[in-house]
């Protein structure tokens, strides 16, 4: 069970396209809903439920369909929806990477002067407030009329949220599991002149000047204000609100949002959001009723929930499986990017999102997909992997320039498009990084056996990671070398952080990696291409072990704990080394 990451308060962090000219909102149409009784497998005690609001954003109840995410907490008396959407990306380059190679960082670490790298490597992403994720707006509706909240529910089973007030109200939520679009609704509101103060309102973040940011120790960075956009455009018109948010080199993303009010007693409505990036929305062009679209959508849970089911001793611990599951279900969809930092929940406090809510694949965005294999969850595994291999050919530059080989590395910390952040070079230019990314092409081909996907990813990508880090080890006294190893996060940012020999983190992976190289040469009918990524793993060291087990390094113990417990990757994920089998294949 994966344990995800989170900030020092505990809280979740989650860890979540060609140009076009012009992008149009198509009609946005209202799916009616009324919600009936499912049983799923998902039991009903692993549902959330609390007595109130929340009254954080990074608290709020959450929901998503992989592209588009929404938080549900209060703010100032009002009921807000965060709203987001995964590709929404401010991606000006801040770091010049052909400032920086490997071979000129490693000779300024042997001659203990780093300042020169930190300033070229780290500056950038610690003082421009772009390359970031971008929070879209969110929607707001004043329900002081309505009496206390008596019950705060996400049902995991159908990803349906539910708040029940005093009054008798009635409001809910969903986001549809397989159209971009999300849905809302207010029913038994006992006096129909209450329905005007319910209409929802749209409250939008400032881009474009220097706000005070909230502090709400979420490892906001600075104000959104810093990105420096024109102002957006709100356009409001009966039953509809329409904003307009340009960004940065003439692009931009809308909101759309729409409402109607049914009866004497019910509001409803929907949102979505979209940028001049994305091809036009696949909405449905008349008006579609309830039993065919929440229908639609409760069969995507109903078969999400029914891939998989365990039964712990622990119910709390249960609970939080499915719970994580429930997340996974939310944020992973084939065809929507990979899972970010915050994925579809980019921090809603005007600030720009933790640590910019960027792909940081030094852990965070490996582990979040961890439940998909032994889950059965190879759908919603798919977009780690073809993500990767849609940034590949940037991949491929970034590893020519960078560290002047042929084959495959990818940043540790990168944009959507696959571009290096820097920030902590020890890290966010790690020299393993490819061999971590390869074990999913690994793992979706040996949990599929799918031959197709063997021949025309996993095949080549592994190949091209184990080529890579062939080239930039060295060989001396029969024994591989990597130049500079480091492990996720021993000793921040200073030069300590870097080792002159193999930590266990990097020598894992290299172990690995060579070992599925071999592996899966082999299955695609290469026996000499097999033999060849078995004699280089041959030539890797042992793991560095003394009194107190497996070691950071030679020399350096594991003196202090840490949410990166790098030394181990040889027992977990990587699954090299067992109790059983001290040595790995």
């Amino acid at each position: 069970m994966r344990k995800p990451p989170s900030d020092s308060g505990g809280r979740i962090l989650l860890s979540a396209t060609t140009e076009k000219s012009i992008f149009l909102f198509n009609t946005l149409f209202f799916i009616f809903f009324i919600v009936p009784n499912i049983k799923a497998q998902s039991l009903p005690q692993h549902r959330l439920e609390f007595t109130k609001l929340a009254s954080r954003w990074d608290e709020g109840i959450p929901l998503g369909n992989g592209m588009l995410g929404s938080l549900a907490w209060e703010k100032n008396g009002k009921l807000r929806l965060s709203l987001d959407r995964a590709d929404l990306w401010d991606e000006r380059k801040a770091l010049d990477i052909s400032k920086l190679n490997f071979k000129w960082v490693e000779q300024q670490v042997l001659k203990n002067d780093y300042k020169p790298v930190q300033k070229i490597g780290d500056w950038p992403y610690d003082n421009m407030p772009y390359p970031t994720k971008l929070p879209a707006a969110a929607l707001q509706f004043d329900i002081k009329c309505l009496g206390t909240v008596i019950s705060n529910q996400l049902e995991i089973a159908t990803a349906l949220h539910s708040v029940k007030f005093s009054s008798g109200v009635v409001f809910q939520s969903y986001i549809h599991a397989t159209q971009q679009a999300g849905y809302f609704s207010f029913d038994h509101i006992p006096d129909e002149n209450l329905i005007k103060d319910l209409l929802p309102k749209l409250d939008v973040h400032n881009y474009n000047s220097g706000a005070a940011t909230e502090s709400d120790n979420s490892h906001a960075g600075e104000g959104l204000g810093k990105l420096g956009y024109a102002k957006g455009n709100i356009k409001e018109e009966e039953h509809t609100i329409r904003y307009h948010q340009p960004t940065y080199n003439g692009r931009f993303f809308e909101v759309l949002v729409k409402w109607k009010k049914i009866g004497k007693d019910k509001l409803t409505g929907s949102w979505t959001i979209s940028d001049n990036q994305s091809a036009a929305l696949s909405l449905p062009q008349q008006l579609i009723t309830n039993s065919d679209e929440w229908k639609n959508h409760v069969k995507w849970w109903k078969d999400f929930w029914g891939k998989s089911s365990v039964k712990l001793p622990d119910e709390l611990i249960e609970k939080q499986y499915y719970l994580e599951l429930y997340k996974l279900g939310s944020v992973s969809r084939k065809g929507a990017p990979a899972i970010t930092l915050q994925a579809v929940w980019t921090a809603d406090n005007g600030s720009l999102p933790p640590w910019k809510g960027d792909f940081h694949n030094d852990l965070n965005t490996q582990l979040s997909y961890w439940p998909a294999y032994t889950g059965n969850h190879l759908q919603e595994a798919v977009s780690f992997t073809d993500w990767l291999w849609k940034i590949r050919s940037v991949s491929l530059q970034y590893t020519k320039q960078y560290f002047g080989v042929d084959g495959l590395n990818v940043p540790g910390v990168v944009t959507l498009n696959g571009d290096p952040m820097g920030g902590w070079i020890q890290y966010s230019l790690s020299p393993t990084v490819s061999a971590w990314c390869a074990q999913y092409f690994y793992w979706q081909w040996k949990y599929s056996m799918d031959d197709r996907f063997l021949q025309q990813k996993a095949y080549p990508y592994v190949h091209d990671a184990a080529v890579y880090l062939e080239n930039i080890t060295r060989l001396k006294d029969g024994v591989r070398k990597l130049p500079l190893s480091s492990s996720p996060e021993y000793n921040d940012n200073s030069v300590n952080a870097w080792f002159k020999d193999w930590t266990n983190y990097d020598l894992s992976l290299a172990r690995f990696l060579f070992s599925a190289a071999s592996e899966i040469a082999k299955a695609s009918g290469k026996e000499v291409e097999a033999i060849h990524w078995k004699k280089i793993l041959g030539e890797l060291p042992d793991y560095n072990v003394n009194e107190t087990g497996l070691t950071v390094a030679p020399g350096q113990s594991m003196e202090l704990s840490h949410r990166h417990f790098s030394p181990y990757m040889a027992v977990y994920p990587l699954a090299l080394l067992d109790v059983n089998q001290p040595k790995d294949k």
